[in-house]
This record gives C-alpha cells, structure tokens and sequence, in this order.
C-alpha cells in the first residue's frame, strides 16, 4: 500500500469517528451539557485530523489508476501472446487462417470467442456466432484440440453426395405428409431437418427408442452436409431453398444459417424443396 493510500486510510477513520462523537454530543446537549461539550471537544480533533481528506484521495486515484492501466495492459499482452499461439497452431494443423481481433477470431467456418472473466474459456460457434458448438479453457492445446474434435465431426473427409441427397429426398416426402403438402411445395427448412435426423437413426433406436440410443444430429451438422453439395439433383429432382427474410432470422426454429464453403460466411434458409424437371432437364 503506498504512503498516500496508508494516509487515506488514517483520514478516513478520523473522519467517521469524528462524525459519531459530533452526532453524540448533539444528542447528549440538551441533558448533559458537559459531556456534549467532551464529545465535541473529541469531534472537533478528530475531524481536525479529517482535513484535506479529498486531495489525499485525488492522490490515491491517481496511483490507483496508474496501476489499473499498466495491469490492465501487461494482462493485455500476454492474452494476445496466448491467441496468437492458438491461432498459429490452428493455421499449423488445420489450414485454417485465423483472421479477427479479441475477444471474436475466426478461423475457417468458425468463430471463437474468448472470455476473461472467472477464468479464460473459448467458445467455438459455427459461422459468425450462429451455432454454439463447444466451449473449453482457453488453453493453447485444449482450443486446437477441441477445434479438430469439432471440425472432424462436422466436415469428415468422405461426403457421399448422392447419399446425402437420397436421405434429404426422403426427409422431404416424410415433411410434405406430416405438413398435408403436395409433392414440389416448400417445406420449413427446420421440418427438413428433424425428419433427416430421425432418419440417421440406427434400427437399435427404431426398435427401443430411447435416450442412450439415440445419434445427436445437429443444426451445425446439417448445415455444414448442405455446405458441401456441389449437385443438388436427385432423380430428376432439383433441390432448392429459400433465403429467409431479416424478420425469420430471430427465432432458430424460422431458419437455418448455412455456410458457403470452409469460411463464416453464409446464408439464412428458411424452406426447401425438390423442384421437378420436364423431359428436357428444365425446372417445371
């Protein structure tokens, strides 16, 4: 504690002390005029001592925000330091540039956000902030390995396209019939999701629906299958979507974000169809 700050603190007490006598001594006047006159006598000398409280505390504040400054600043440098690590191993073992600034760094189609407060964490979000994917200690090897836990069960390395589109055909017929739509209508691409996940489903879980049974599918996982088609035919069928509007971007269950390509940019979808091609390939 600095010498001022020592000082401060000898004021202040007098200064409290000195208002407790001063109070006392106004309540004992009218029955003891003596000892209100003791009392006053101690109020007088300690607040006395009180004086020059103020420019003693200007003092005080200045050292304390001094002290704040150079802190706040060495913390600072040495929480870039550690980002710099994280991103330079994230560059290193994923091909992924990181771009960005503190506390939001982006790297591939993710977006990390890091957090300061009880302790250090990362946040790892599909695209900018769209889809909550993990959250770790900010840790150099605990972000990169959490990082690659999340990229190789969202973007493995074999995507089999017409696979995929075969199980988002079925996923459609199943949504036009719980919706009472018409084969070619548009269904909310949230609809499409949920029976494309129950579709993943293993027949251990068909036969015993039950939780331990059941294989999590996500939005991010959807979204990042969708990401990755280059041809969007199945049987003559063309599959579209449409860019949901700003309002439809508010609740998760109007829209889902899709990446374009390995970046965070993207777009809100919030329906999708299978549109039918006449004998010419054309779209009907």
């Amino acid at each position: 504690m600095t010498e001022e700050a020592v000082l401060l603190k000898k004021k202040l007490k007098a200064l409290v002390a000195g208002l407790k006598a001063f109070e006392d001594a106004l309540k004992a006047a009218e029955k003891s005029p003596s000892k209100a006159l003791l009392l006053g006598s101690k109020a007088v000398q300690l607040l006395s001592c009180a004086t020059g409280t103020e420019q003693v505390a200007e003092k005080v504040l200045l050292t304390a925000k001094d002290f704040h400054e150079k802190l706040e600043n060495q913390i600072q440098r040495e929480r870039g330091k550690m980002v710099t690590e994280i991103a330079l191993q994230i560059k290193e073992d994923l091909g992924f540039t990181p771009e960005g600034n503190l506390p939001l760094i982006f790297a591939g189609p993710y977006a990390l956000e890091f957090t300061f407060v009880k302790k250090p964490l990362c946040t790892i979000y599909l695209g900018p902030k769209k889809e909550k994917l993990a959250q770790v200690e900010a840790q150099k090897g605990n972000v990169l390995t959490k990082l690659k836990e999340v990229h190789e069960s969202l973007y493995p390395s074999s995507f089999d396209e017409q696979a995929f589109l075969k199980s988002l055909f079925e996923a459609y017929k199943v949504a036009l019939v719980r919706l009472g739509k018409r084969d070619g209508e548009k269904v909310p691409v949230t609809a499409l999701l949920s029976e494309f996940a129950f579709g993943q489903q293993k027949k251990s879980f068909l036969c015993d629906p039950k939780k331990e049974l059941f294989t999590t599918y996500s939005r991010a996982h959807f979204a990042m299958a969708l990401s990755r088609l280059k041809s969007r035919t199945y049987k003559e069928r063309e599959f579209r979507m449409t860019v949901a509007t700003m309002s439809q971007t508010k609740d998760p269950k109007d829209f889902l974000f899709v990446p374009k390509g390995l970046s965070t940019d993207g777009t809100h979808f919030s329906e999708a169809w299978f549109e039918p091609k006449d004998d010419k390939g054309g779209i009907l």
